[in-house]
């Protein structure tokens, strides 16, 4: 008989005439999930041992004097702080009972179970200890799962609180979203008590920027003299600081001369009244446009108006597609929704559908499409003069072309090449006219759409010539790369999308030839797709655009016939309802605002 080694190893090297014999091979994937099930049978056999009060050789002692017993292995795996303590040679590793200070009991109980659990209770009542206590102890996956969580929780009363508390721990991404929270609802702001307690800098910082959410300057100049009437007698000589970033010269002549001036805050310092005076000189121009440049020089920040001073009031509606007959268009359609009139523009050079379409200023720009084949093609139509321009060709050609204007620039993503769906990208340059290839997405998407936020430009599902897609990608304009963010919950091709409030919305589009209702917004701090409201009707091929913190929703195709109704989302009630009419039905066209 042969000996257990000895067939052991035939069988090991293969010698052995029985095939049933033979060990089989273990894949990349099988022997990945089973070190991912030995590592979790391993923490929770560890779990075990902690809550039976087996092996535990340490324990962790609050300010209260409430103790906590552990390993120090799960501790130091989980924590670089603990790994410092108990492996770099401390006093404490030696120590049974070490002592943390400045933890509070429920935030140390749930670190705990963090490290042998991966999971935590977060609540309200304990998200602000909790994150503080997984900073301390560098426990990065904690920590973001905090940092996410608090995000969710940003409104009007606490944004500034919560990001001063981001600030002391040196939260980046949770600053950021409480600056843009605090920007974004500022007229909510300044009636909480948050507001008046910023420092000077915290409040500069937020009057200093474009992205200040006010429709008048008046409104800023107003919150700037409630916070120094909540402390005068030490805010008083600081005024002058804050105003050097408020833009007088923006607001109305007569409440420069009738508010501002006369203003008790004011009205007695010279070195406050040089702003009002500047104000007045830059004014005046409207009155004496032949005052020489000298005369009438303002600071070129306090005289450039905030982003939100520009925002958009008009839709536009470009080409596109109509029955019977599959009649490609080139009329443009604008609609004006605070009234609720339509209004025609000069028509396109020639009919397409699937255009690219977006603004920089006074110019509408008209990128690809598709006549008889796919289009590389530019045209730029001057809203004030009426005039078209032709421009200079893409390289490539590209119908059903995703088009979105950032950093005073037009990039074109993917499209359809008359041959496949692509992945490469183009930046029009409108000073030098010339086009520019940069980094090819990661995906190939026709029927796709984009939307700019922030620094990033987001690409949002599409078709690869396979599938429908409900995956999205982002471009960052800084480094100029691109990552995936979180797929959405539905396929959808021939969607659209647009940003309100600092979310990005998706909706409608088609999944598997079927067009669909459903509607969905994504969060760029919680990386989270969230379903929303469905439409009334179903859309494809539709146009979404933002105008004054509503959602318009226009035309498409319902399955059955092109459309020309009009849908209004309210992101305050999460609900649509149908509240215009297009004079032409249609579908895949251009639309932006």
């Amino acid at each position: 008989m042969e000996s257990m080694s000895f067939l052991i190893g035939k069988i090991l090297t293969g010698t052995t005439t029985s095939e049933s014999s033979v060990l089989p091979v273990m894949d990349d994937d099988t022997l990945e999930t089973r070190r991912s099930n030995h590592g979790v049978r391993l923490l929770e056999k560890c779990h075990q041992f902690r809550r039976s009060g087996l092996f535990c050789d340490v324990a962790l002692e609050t300010d209260s004097g409430q103790r906590y017993e552990a390993h120090r292995t799960v501790l130091c795996a989980s924590s670089a702080y603990f790994e410092g303590m108990f492996a770099g040679g401390l006093s404490e590793s030696q120590r049974d009972v070490v002592r943390i200070r400045g933890i509070e009991d429920d935030a140390m109980y749930e670190i705990v179970e963090y490290a042998y659990t991966a999971r935590a209770s977060i609540t309200p009542e304990n998200i602000q200890s909790l994150l503080s206590a997984a900073s301390m102890l560098q426990i990065t996956a904690l920590t973001e799962m905090c940092t996410r969580a608090l995000a969710t929780y940003l409104n009007a009363e606490n944004c500034i609180g919560i990001r001063r508390f981001a600030d002391a721990y040196h939260l980046d991404e949770l600053r950021a979203a409480a600056t843009t929270y605090a920007l974004v609802n500022f007229g909510d702001v300044v009636r909480h008590d948050e507001f008046d307690e910023q420092t000077d800098d915290e409040l500069i910082e937020l009057i200093g920027s474009d992205r200040l959410n006010v429709r008048r300057e008046e409104s800023v100049f107003n919150a700037v003299v409630k916070w120094v009437a909540f402390d005068e007698a030490s805010r008083g000589d600081r005024l002058v600081k804050i105003l050097e970033y408020i833009r007088l010269p923006l607001v109305s002549w007569s409440f420069l001369k009738q508010t501002v001036a006369q203003h008790e805050l004011l009205k007695s310092r010279e070195d406050c009244l040089s702003f009002v005076k500047e104000a007045y000189q830059y004014q005046s121009k409207e009155f004496h446009p032949d005052l020489l440049p000298h005369q009438c020089n303002p600071s070129v920040l306090r005289s450039r108006p905030r982003q939100s001073f520009m925002e958009k009031e008009y839709i536009y509606i470009v080409g596109g597609e109509r029955s019977p007959g599959r009649q490609f268009l080139d009329s443009i359609e604008v609609y004006k929704p605070g009234t609720g009139e339509w209004s025609k523009m000069p028509s396109l050079p020639a009919p397409c559908r699937g255009p690219g379409i977006t603004t920089i200023g006074d110019d509408l720009y008209i990128v690809g499409g598709w006549s008889s084949h796919a289009l590389n093609t530019l045209h730029v139509l001057n809203l004030k003069t009426k005039v078209w321009k032709q421009k200079s060709p893409m390289s490539e050609c590209r119908s059903s072309v995703a088009v979105v204007a950032a950093e005073d620039g037009v990039y074109a993503f993917g499209g359809y090449n008359d041959y496949s769906s692509v992945r490469s990208v183009e930046r029009y340059d409108p000073d030098e006219n010339t086009w520019k290839k940069v980094s090819d997405m990661l995906i190939s998407r026709s029927m796709a759409d984009a939307t700019c936020l922030d620094n990033y430009i987001y690409v949002i599902g599409g078709y690869d010539g396979i599938t429908d897609l409900k995956s999205a990608e982002k471009y960052d304009l800084k480094d100029e790369k691109w990552s995936l963010i979180s797929d959405m919950h539905v396929r959808r091709c021939m969607l659209s999308v647009t940003v309100c409030k600092n979310y990005i919305y998706a909706v409608g589009g088609m999944d598997n030839d079927i067009s669909v209702t459903s509607a969905e917004r994504y969060c760029p701090t919680t990386d989270q797709w969230t379903l929303i409201a469905c439409m009334e009707l179903q859309r494809s091929g539709l146009g979404l655009v933002t105008v004054r913190g509503c959602l318009y929703a226009l035309a498409g195709y319902n399955d059955i016939s092109h459309m020309n109704s009009v849908e209004k989302y309210d992101p305050e009630k999460d609900e649509w309802s149908i509240c215009g009419y297009m004079e032409i039905n249609r579908w895949r066209f251009g639309c932006c605002t």
